[in-house]
């Protein structure tokens, strides 16, 4: 199972969410434009585009079905890029030192050390008899 994947039959509530934070995020790209460049003219197409687009949605959802899987299909490699590098970033830079420290100190939860003088490695559990513990299992 990947970690992002594209959504290829959104449902209509999916669609009127997709509508509404469109309408959120191009408003602010263009106050964010605004501040830059200062061109009314701009940031006025935008938010006339990104409303006329998000009212459509959030009347009628299936009107931005192709605008909603075209956004996806232009942001997943953005996706796939950033889980898989948050994913490394957490393995090699806090698991893995948390493991080299846990090592170093000699700290063996599992109890995987190999002891010659031992005859088994079985552990001994206390046994119970209580057969409610049957129904409930977590």
């Amino acid at each position: 199972m990947a970690a992002v994947e594209i959504n290829w039959n959104p449902e209509e509530k999916d669609l009127r969410w997709f509508a509404g934070l469109q309408i959120l995020f191009f408003g602010v790209v263009s106050v964010l434009l605004w501040r830059r460049t200062e061109s009314v003219a701009l940031c006025g197409i935008l938010v006339s585009l990104s409303l006329v687009a998000g009212v459509a949605g959030l009347i009628r959802p299936a009107s931005v079905r192709l605008y909603y899987l075209g956004w996806m299909l232009v942001v997943f490699p953005i996706g796939w890029v950033t889980s898989h590098l948050i994913l490394g970033v957490v393995y090699y830079f806090v698991l893995t030192p948390v493991g080299l420290i846990l090592r170093l100190c000699g700290h063996d939860p599992m109890l995987r050390r190999a002891d010659p003088s031992a005859t088994s490695y079985w552990q001994k559990r206390p046994e119970r008899t209580d057969s409610d513990r049957y129904f409930r299992q977590f």
